[in-house]
């Protein structure tokens, strides 16, 4: 019995974040400086609405991803481009998501220090 396509996983939802936020040519770059000099929330949301565009979307090994800048959202389903449910992650959570994703420091969390 066929129950529909499988649950994405954690590492789908990474995937997808991946495809969104390097689509653009120069992006890897862009991370890389990204995390060599910590970015604050405002500054990470700007390069996410950056790298997303206003509306975005790519197919890739069985998982379809569409991308807003406006209000951080990804998508992501095994059907290939259906928005037919909420975005797994938007505003905050893409936020979360980008940081543990590509281990970008925020440079104002005084906590840093410590460890």
């Amino acid at each position: 019995m066929n129950d529909g396509p499988a649950p994405l996983t954690h590492a789908d939802r990474v995937r997808a974040l991946r495809l969104a936020a390097e689509s653009m040519e120069g992006a890897s770059q862009r991370w890389a400086e990204r995390v060599r000099t910590g970015q604050t929330d405002e500054q990470l949301a700007r390069a996410l609405e950056y790298e997303f565009g206003a509306l975005g979307g790519c197919a890739r090994d069985n998982i379809g991803v569409t991308y807003q800048g406006s209000g951080l959202k990804l998508w992501a389903d095994r059907c290939i481009g259906s928005r037919s449910q909420p975005p797994f992650a938007e505003g905050k959570a893409t936020l979360w998501l980008a940081r543990e994703v590509y281990g970008i420091a925020d440079p104002e969390e005084r906590q840093l220090g410590l460890f």
